[in-house]
C-alpha cells in the first residue's frame, strides 16, 4: 500500500468513526426523517363505489384518489391504478388498469350474471404500492347477490394479525389520555427491568405520515414520564411515536391515533322530499373556516337507496392509511366521531410501521424497492428463458415492435435481475405488440411478468345466513334489476376506444430517406425483383443460409457490416424469407432510412420497413421465440347515463324506472370559489335514499358528506 493510499485509508476509518459515534440531537434526527420519506414517499389509493350491495349482472362503478401521504394533496407520481375484484376466496375475479392523470381517475366493472352470492373485495394499488403488498392497498368489502345460484351465501374473513409489523418494546409500554381540549398526554412507563442510568439522553419524536409533529429531548430517572403534547402541533390521523437513545438505539415505539383538524367545510342545499320522475337540482359549497379560499375540489356523488350506501369515506379512510395493515374501522363498521378511546388507544398500541422502521431512519438506509412509480408511462417486464432448463438467458436487448402502418420500436436491455422492462405510453390504444429477442435462438422463449399482484390477504370463507332484513334488501334491489332487464333500460353509454391508426402519428424513424409507392411503378412478380429495380442501394439475396439484406452506407459507399433493421408493417422480421415470399401486389410502399440511425445506447446500421395496403402484418406467422401480445394499458370505462325527464312524453312513459343507482358522477369540480352545481330525475321507486359525497379540496384536505332525502 502507497503512503498516499494509506493517509486515505486513516482519513475514511477516522471519518466513519467520527459518524458512528456522533450523538443524536432533536435537528439530526429531524434531518434524517425529512430525508428518508424523501427519498421513500408513500401514496394511498382510496376508491368510493356507487353502493355496496349488487346483484349479480349489475354495473359497479368507482371513483379512484391517489393521495400523497406527506401533503395531503393529489399525487402525480403514478399514471396507473390496477384495481382487482376478488371472490370469497380471495382469487381475482375481474381486473382493470385505470388512467390516474393527476392522481384522479374512473372506471367499472360488468359482473358476470353466473358469480355465486357472497362478500366480494374491491383492491386497488399503484405499481409502487407492489413494494408493500398485501397491506399497502385500499381494499373495501361489498356482498354480491345471484337469485339465480342457489349454493347459498359465501361471507369471507380476512386474516391480518400475522401481516402487521410489531411495534418495538424494550420494557417500555407508553398510554395515551386524550381527554384534555388541548393536549394529548402521553405516560411513558418502565416495567422495572430495564435500567434507567441517571444521566442517559433521549428523545422523544411524534411523526405522522413523514412529517416531524414533534420532537424534544428528555432524561427519564423515574418509572413513570409523562410527556405533553399541544394538539395544534399534531397532524392527525396515524401518528408514529417513538423513544430513541442519543446512541441511535430505539427504546420504544407505538402508533397513536389523533382525530382530523379539517380546515374546509362542505355544505350541501337540497330539498328533503322529491316526487316521483322529479328533478333534483343540488347545490355544493366547499368553504375555508379561515375564511380563505379552498381552491378547486374534485368529488364524486353517488345517490343510492339508504340500505346500499357506502359510509367508509375519505376521511375515514385516509386518516388511518394502510401502514398498519387493515384495520378495523376501514371495513365501514366504523367512522371517526363513533370511534371508542379505548379502541383507538388499544390498536395502534399494539402494532408498528410496515411503511417505515425506525432504525433505517436513524442509519440513513432507504429499503430496496423492486416496483417503481410509474410516473412516464406503465412498466412491461419481460424474462428471456431457455426451453429445457428455463434458466434465464443472458440476451443483451429485446426489441419491441407495434403491428400498423406507422412503425413504433423500442428496445429494452437486460437489468441486474434479469429482467426486460419497456415503458408503453398510458393511454386506451390496443396495440399489438411483438416482442423479440435482438439475437435469437429456437430454444428461447418469453416470460411477461403479470402486471397485477399475486401478492393477497389470507382470508378464510364460511357459509353464511342473511338475516331477514339482508333478504328483503336483496330482493329488492333483484325485482329491480330483472325489471330493468326486461324492459331493455340501460345506464351506461359505451365510449369507443381510441384506434392506433392515427395518420399524423410520428414514424419512430421520422422522415426517411427513401419512400417508394409500388403504384407508381410497374408490377413486378417478386419481393427480389422489387428492390433491385426500385430500392437503390439496398439488396435482398439469398445465401448459405437462406436470404439477407444489405445497405450500402451513402458515406463510404460500402455496405455495412452489421444487417439492418428490417420490418413488415412495423413488425421486425428475422426471417427474411418473410419478406421475399410477399406478393408485391398486397405492397403499398417501402421506407429505407440508410444512414445509421441512433435510438438511445443503440445503433441501427439502416431500417427498411415494407408496409402492406391492410397493414396488418396479416397472413405473416412469427417464430415461436416471438409473443404477439394484444394489449391495452388503461381500460376506457364507459359513462354512466340516467334518464331525463325534462320533457313530458318521457316524464309520462309507462316504461318503469327502477334504478337501482339513481345517479353516479365520479368526476365533480368545483370553481375555485368552491361552488358546484348537479342535477339529476328520481325513478318511480319511492322510498330513503342518500347522497355520499366524497372529494378532496384543492388544499388537501379530505370531505366526506352524506345527505338523506324522500321520494313519495
Amino acid at each position: 500500500m502507497t503512503r498516499f493510499n494509506f493517509i486515505l485509508l486513516l482519513i475514511s476509518l477516522f471519518t466513519t468513526s467520527r459518524l458512528d459515534s456522533q450523538k443524536l440531537t432533536p435537528s439530526i434526527l429531524e434531518e434524517r426523517i425529512s430525508e428518508f420519506f424523501r427519498l421513500s414517499p408513500w401514496e394511498e389509493i382510496y376508491l368510493h363505489t356507487d353502493r355496496d350491495k349488487y346483484i349479480a349482472g349489475e354495473d359497479l362503478w368507482f371513483s379512484l384518489y391517489t393521495v400523497d401521504r406527506e401533503t395531503g394533496l393529489l399525487s402525480g407520481r403514478s399514471s396507473l391504478a390496477y384495481i382487482e375484484l376478488l371472490n370469497p376466496w380471495n382469487t381475482p375475479l375481474l381486473r382493470t388498469r385505470i388512467h390516474i392523470p393527476g392522481g384522479r381517475g374512473e372506471g367499472y366493472f360488468l359482473l358476470p350474471d353466473t358469480i355465486s352470492s357472497g362478500t366480494y373485495t374491491i383492491r386497488a394499488y399503484t405499481n409502487r404500492m407492489k413494494n408493500f403488498l398485501p397491506e399497502n392497498s385500499f381494499t373495501q368489502d361489498i356482498e354480491i347477490y345471484n337469485p339465480f345460484n342457489t349454493s347459498g351465501f359465501t361471507g369471507k374473513v380476512e386474516l391480518t394479525g400475522d401481516t402487521l409489523p410489531g411495534a418495538i418494546n424494550n420494557g417500555f409500554s407508553a398510554a395515551v389520555d386524550y381527554s384534555f381540549d388541548d393536549r394529548i398526554e402521553i405516560t411513558i412507563t418502565a416495567d422495572g427491568s430495564r435500567v434507567l442510568p441517571s444521566s442517559q439522553y433521549y428523545l422523544f419524536v411524534i411523526q405522522t405520515n413523514g412529517n416531524t409533529d414533534y420532537i424534544n429531548s428528555l432524561t427519564i430517572k423515574d418509572i413513570i414520564t409523562k410527556i405533553s403534547v399541544p394538539v395544534s402541533r399534531l397532524s392527525g390521523g396515524i401518528s408514529h411515536i417513538a423513544l430513541i437513545s442519543d446512541d441511535g438505539e430505539v427504546i420504544f415505539e407505538r402508533l397513536i391515533y389523533s382525530p382530523w383538524r379539517n380546515r374546509s367545510t362542505l355544505r350541501i342545499t337540497a330539498d328533503s322530499i322529491y316526487g316521483r320522475r322529479e328533478k333534483v337540482s343540488i347545490w355544493l359549497a366547499v368553504s375555508n373556516n379561515d375564511e380563505s379560499q379552498p381552491g378547486i375540489s374534485e368529488m364524486s356523488v353517488s345517490v343510492t337507496p339508504d340500505f346500499t350506501a357506502v359510509h367508509n369515506g375519505i376521511t375515514d379512510y385516509l386518516a388511518f392509511g394502510t401502514e398498519s395493515g387493515r384495520i378495523p374501522w376501514t371495513t365501514g363498521s366504523y367512522s371517526l366521531p363513533l370511534i371508542d378511546q379505548n379502541l383507538t388507544n388499544d390498536f395502534p398500541g399494539r402494532s408498528g410501521s410496515s411503511r417505515m422502521k425506525w432504525q433505517d431512519i436513524i442509519s440513513g438506509k432507504i429499503p430496496p424497492e423492486v416496483y417503481r412509480f410509474e410516473s412516464e408511462g406503465h412498466y412491461l417486464s419481460v424474462t428471456v428463458k431457455h426451453r429445457g432448463n428455463l434458466t434465464t438467458d443472458s440476451a443483451d436487448f429485446l426489441y419491441m415492435s407495434v403491428k400498423g402502418k406507422v412503425a413504433e420500436f423500442k428496445y429494452a436491455s437486460r437489468d441486474s435481475s434479469g429482467k426486460f422492462t419497456f415503458i408503453l405510453p398510458v393511454d386506451h390504444i390496443l396495440r399489438y405488440l411483438i416482442i423479440q429477442p435482438e439475437h435469437a435462438t429456437s430454444d428461447m422463449m418469453l416470460e411477461i411478468e403479470p402486471s397485477f399482484s399475486w401478492k393477497l390477504a389470507e382470508s378464510i370463507t364460511r357459509k353464511k345466513i342473511l338475516t331477514d332484513s339482508q333478504l328483503e334488501a336483496f330482493s329488492t334491489l333483484s325485482f329491480n334489476y330483472q325489471a330493468s332487464r326486461i324492459y331493455g333500460t340501460k345506464l351506461r353509454r359505451e365510449t369507443e376506444a381510441p384506434s392506433d391508426n392515427n395518420p399524423r402519428k410520428r414514424r419512430f424513424y421520422g422522415i426517411p430517406e427513401m419512400e417508394i409507392h409500388l403504384d407508381d411503378y410497374i408490377r413486378l412478380p417478386t419481393m427480389q425483383e422489387v428492390f433491385f429495380e426500385l430500392v437503390p442501394g439496398v439488396i435482398l439475396r439469398s445465401n448459405k443460409t437462406g436470404f439477407e439484406i444489405k445497405i450500402i452506407n451513402p458515406l463510404t459507399g460500402v455496405f455495412y457490416d452489421e444487417k439492418p433493421l428490417v420490418m413488415v408493417d412495423g413488425v421486425i422480421i428475422n426471417d427474411l424469407a418473410v419478406l421475399v415470399d410477399l406478393d408485391p401486389e398486397t405492397i403499398e410502399k417501402i421506407e429505407v432510412v440508410k444512414t445509421p440511425y441512433l435510438i438511445g445506447d443503440l445503433i441501427l446500421q439502416g431500417i427498411v420497413n415494407v408496409i402492406t395496403r391492410s397493414g396488418d402484418f396479416s397472413n405473416i406467422t412469427m417464430p415461436d421465440y416471438a409473443v404477439i401480445l394484444p394489449y391495452r394499458v388503461a381500460d376506457k370505462p364507459p359513462v354512466f347515463e340516467a334518464p331525463d325527464y325534462s320533457d313530458v312524453l318521457s316524464r309520462t312513459s309507462r316504461t318503469p324506472d327502477l334504478r337501482n343507482t339513481l345517479y353516479w358522477n365520479p368526476s365533480v369540480k368545483t370553481d375555485d370559489k368552491g361552488a358546484a352545481g348537479i342535477e339529476f330525475w328520481t325513478s318511480d321507486l319511492p322510498g330513503f335514499y342518500t347522497i355520499n359525497i366524497q372529494g378532496i379540496t384543492g388544499t388537501g384536505e379530505m370531505i366526506s358528506l352524506y345527505k338523506s332525502f324522500r321520494v313519495r
